[in-house]
């Protein structure tokens, strides 16, 4: 790895890589997420929250191509989150999320729907009623 093994290079590199994947250089954008999960996982181990959010972004990228993939990592971030945050965080309502969306584009719609409803059950203890992410999860059902 060199000397690019450092925790501010992974950031660098997981914050050009959303730049990319807003821009539409979703190639870019996944190379630069998974760098970033690399160093981050050598460094920090396969238990911290910035390899969850490398997890996370790298699932979010890949999900346009590779569903399976993009499952994998989203409940690789989840496992994390769960782990660490607890099931009533926000961000592991995210993860709990985005695994919905994977199994529903396998056409997984009963275990999908699961995922979708533990979702909208934290996002709606924690966010106002007239919140767009929660009108979102009752969209998704």
């Amino acid at each position: 790895l060199g000397g690019d093994l450092h925790l501010e290079v992974a950031q660098c590199l997981g914050d050009i890589g959303l730049v990319d994947d807003r821009m539409g250089r979703f190639q870019e954008a996944e190379q630069n997420h998974r760098r970033a999960l690399e160093i981050r996982t050598a460094l920090l181990g396969e238990n911290h929250l910035k390899v969850a959010m490398s997890c996370f972004n790298l699932g979010t990228v890949v999900f346009q191509w590779n569903v399976q993939e993009a499952l994998e990592l989203h409940k690789r971030a989840l496992d994390i989150r769960q782990r660490l945050l607890g099931s009533r965080d926000m961000r592991t309502a995210k993860s709990v999320c985005n695994v919905a969306h994977c199994l529903w584009g396998q056409d997984k719609l009963q275990e999908a729907e699961v995922y979708f409803r533990q979702a909208l059950e934290v996002l709606s203890e924690q966010l106002p009623r007239n919140h767009s992410w929660l009108a979102q999860a009752y969209g998704n059902l």
